[in-house]
């Protein structure tokens, strides 16, 4: 997840050099996982995938509002975090997260149709809508990825205590 978060970051001033403001939202991300790193570090796993969850969860819901609100690609990041919040958390996490996100997009449809959002000056070019679905797509690998070889370790325990 870092090495993507690194990756767009340093294509970012080719693929919109108009829009190199916008990586100042990429701060607290990089933050976020670093502190990540250093709780898992320190084996306090739990807490470290709450922190994720609920950290990625608001960076991105504060990137859609300062980028278009619910047409903005981070917005559409969120399912990844729902994604993340099943897998790392529970069930009632990912239900919670969904909602939360549902509401919050309601709110920002709400806010831009009663003019309280500015109006959106910047676009996303094709590229970097592009690079921010790859990331998306990226972590959604991961994460099913780390399901898929825990049910897959957990099958090879049980078989193993079978026989």
């Amino acid at each position: 997840m870092l090495a993507s978060v690194i990756l767009y970051a340093s294509s970012f001033p080719l693929l919109a050099p108009r829009q190199l403001d916008r990586l100042v939202l990429m701060i607290p991300f990089l933050i976020l996982l670093l502190g990540i790193l250093v709780l898992i570090h320190r084996g306090q796993v739990r807490f470290a995938s709450q922190l994720l969850v609920v950290g990625l969860g608001l960076i991105l819901l504060i990137s859609s509002a300062a980028s278009g609100g619910v047409r903005a690609p981070a917005y559409t990041g969120e399912i990844v975090i729902v994604f993340c919040a099943g897998i790392l958390l529970d069930q009632r996490a990912a239900l919670g997260l969904a909602g939360s996100s549902i509401v919050a997009g309601a709110a920002m449809v709400y806010a831009e149709a009663n003019g309280w959002f500015p109006p959106l000056a910047v676009f996303d070019t094709p590229a970097v809508a592009w690079a921010g679905d790859a990331i998306f797509f990226v972590l959604a690998a991961g994460f099913l990825w780390l399901a898929t070889r825990s049910i897959r370790d957990s099958l090879a325990r049980a078989q193993s205590e079978l026989a």
